[in-house]
């Protein structure tokens, strides 16, 4: 080939791959050092390997041809391989990380033997937050690894769950195969947790994530917002008789608090229900749609129907209430949309319960995966799908499938949602983008990418609000911050231009032929 000749691409594609491979060789090979480097200081440290050299070869054998990984690059397993020339004791050694919160050796030791099979002797080291188990047989050890054993749950884990206490009757009434299985499911818990606090405290840092979790845990705060159809009667017999009844200040809407459980609501004569319990953070959400009697709006993700059930207590803010006779001078005009038919029927019900038939005709219901390709609507509110932590950290069952990969493919479910949706505003519209997600990459990271990408000029629309905190894009309101509102994030967009469609340039490629020795310039993608 000439000096002035270009290299083969599939001659150049096979030399980027060589060169990933090699970088993926050279990663693996500094990550089995530093484990090396680890055990060996492990070693140096355990009471079970005080002696000389020689006895700690005899006990623990050659450590890099037998570790295993996790996802963090940490040492999560070592077994004792025999020795050359040597046969060491049949107890098999295996290293236990993670071990916090002071977890004591006999718990630990108790847990391991109803679970897996008998262990001889644990070493525990408090200076590297792990310990050593020696289990009497292969097959215990084989277990306990195969189990996941080996990345031990937290001693608040063991200690708050009835079922994991190892004194508990009912723990101590199970066979033992369901004492492996409960006891494996809160191992895959504490793995789970741990990599769901280190993902948020990332985000958060340490100190402002403890709070935040803590406040996750503890049950949603309701308000009780009070039904504007409801006949008045109705509404002053709620107000006396329900106790310690507190008005929520920054909202403008009537809403109370109380420090009882609110009883279920109650229908007046008209058959409509007198409240609806929702978080107040939603109202603020329908709050910054900055709402007009004569608006057209879609609520896009709208089950149950909670904020739909807001937006037209604002819309229909004309309505004159007169001896259950309901007149208006003019009203806008509600879309409420779910694509899940049981979601939907949901929505329906709550329409149906807290609004009367004759301003039924102020709102539409559909179950259809909208796409929107024309302006249409004066503002839209986009209650986006997301992680929602609090509900899965009460959740076990929908906690233990979480990942961190989890918030990648959110995230891009809600830009496409969220650049159909500007499409369908007309130009000095707004679009409320919603979650309640903590979720930074759900948030504020899915506003700037359609700021960016979308082809819709938009701009975004600052306000400050009486409770919760600026992010960088949007708003977001935290319960450890915000009395137990939340957590909710919103965003609200405002589109200021027409906007033209563009479609992807086509990206041309010079092909070099190698029969006969030319380049062609007509290869398109």
């Amino acid at each position: 080939m000439g000096s002035n000749e270009k290299p083969c691409r599939n001659c150049e594609a096979l030399r980027a791959q060589l060169e990933q491979k090699e970088a993926i060789v050279d990663k693996y090979q500094k990550i089995v050092q530093s484990q090396n480097e680890l055990l060996q200081d492990l070693t140096q440290k355990s009471p079970y390997t005080s002696g000389s050299s020689r006895k700690q070869s005899e006990n623990f054998g050659h450590f890099g041809t037998s570790s295993s990984y996790d996802l963090n690059n940490k040492v999560t397993a070592v077994t004792a391989p025999k020795t050359r020339g040597k046969q060491v004791s049949k107890s098999c050694r295996a290293f236990i990380g993670s071990i916090t919160d002071g977890i004591d050796k006999e718990t630990l030791k108790k847990c391991l033997e109803d679970a897996f099979g008998a262990v001889e002797n644990i070493d525990m080291i408090p200076s590297k937050a792990c310990a050593f188990a020696d289990f009497a047989t292969q097959t215990a050890y084989h277990a306990a690894v195969s189990e996941g054993a080996v990345c031990f749950c937290s001693a608040k884990t063991l200690n708050n769950s009835t079922q994991l206490q190892p004194d508990s009757e009912k723990f101590n009434s199970l066979s033992k195969n369901k004492k492996k299985l409960v006891l494996k499911n809160s191992l895959h818990h504490s793995i789970t947790l741990s990599k769901f606090s280190s993902f948020y405290s990332s985000q958060y840092g340490k100190d402002r994530w403890q709070n935040l979790f803590k406040s996750l845990q503890n049950p949603t705060r309701y308000c009780a917002l009070i039904n504007k159809f409801t006949s008045p009667k109705h509404i002053q017999s709620f107000l006396s008789t329900t106790p310690n009844l507190e008005q929520v200040s920054f909202l403008d809407l009537p809403c109370y608090v109380s420090s009882e459980r609110f009883k279920q609501p109650e229908k007046d004569e008209n058959g409509i229900l007198n409240y609806y319990l929702l978080d107040a953070a939603s109202i603020m959400v329908v709050k910054a749609l900055d709402l007009n009697v004569n608006d057209v709006i879609l609520d896009l993700c709208a089950a149950p129907g909670g904020k739909s059930l807001v937006i037209l207590q604002y819309l229909l803010s004309s309505i004159i209430h007169n001896n259950n006779d309901f007149s208006m001078n003019y009203g806008g005009f509600l879309t409420s949309n779910d694509p899940s038919p049981n979601r939907c029927r949901r929505l329906k019900q709550v329409i149906t319960d807290y609004i009367p038939p004759s301003l039924q005709h102020h709102i539409k219901i559909l179950s259809l995966d909208l796409s929107l390709s024309l302006p249409t609507y004066d503002k839209i509110l986009v209650d986006a799908p997301c992680s929602a932590e609090r509900h899965l950290l009460n959740s076990p069952n929908e906690f233990s499938k979480w990942k961190p990969s989890r918030s990648k493919i959110m995230s891009q479910k809600q830009y496409k949602m969220l650049l159909d949706a500007v499409k369908g505003i007309h130009v000095g519209g707004l679009l409320v983008y919603v979650t309640c997600s903590i979720n930074k990459f759900e948030n504020e990271e899915v506003v700037k990418k359609i700021l960016k990408n979308s082809w819709v000029p938009l701009e975004e629309v600052k306000s400050e609000w009486i409770i919760g905190e600026p992010c960088e894009k949007g708003w977001i309101i935290l319960p450890d911050k915000c009395d137990g509102w939340g957590p909710l994030y919103f965003a609200i967009l405002k589109r200021v231009g027409e906007g033209e469609f563009r479609k992807k340039e086509k990206r041309t490629f010079r092909r070099f032929n190698a029969d006969k020795n030319i380049e062609n310039d007509d290869y398109e993608e």
